[in-house]
């Protein structure tokens, strides 16, 4: 049996307003509070000493070598700070994990229209 592609757009476009709530919503809300967790700021000091001090191999933290996470990551996040030119903000540390969940929020969108279940993933992706 064939789709209609009228029906595959609409849940294309279903699938987009989705994504386009849910990161409007978040987005903005990336810079309201200063990064306070301990696992946050640990995480996003080698990216700012890598920024500051130009530490970009290896990445340190307190003067130490910082190998506990690979580097991509905190490569990343110093690229999108450098870019911004905002070191102290808290946004751009956020930033690639807030677009890590719409990538998982659509792989799970996905998923249920491979399966059949567009509904069904859109919902476990709003549960999720």
């Amino acid at each position: 049996m064939l789709k209609s592609p009228t029906n595959s757009l609409s849940k294309l476009a279903i699938a987009g307003a989705f994504l386009a709530l849910w990161l409007g919503l978040l987005l903005p809300s990336l810079n309201r509070n200063r990064l306070q967790d301990v696992d946050e700021l640990w995480h996003a000091m080698p990216a700012q000493n890598a920024v500051l001090h130009g530490h970009w191999w290896p990445l340190q933290v307190d003067g130490r070598a910082f190998f506990e996470k690979p580097p991509l990551m905190p490569w990343l996040v110093a690229v999108t700070v450098a870019v911004s030119g905002q070191p102290r903000a808290s946004w751009p540390y956020r930033l690639w994990n807030c677009l890590a969940g719409a990538m998982i929020l659509l792989s799970m969108i996905v998923l249920g229209s491979l399966a059949g279940r567009f509904w069904g993933g859109l919902f476990a992706a709003a549960l999720l």
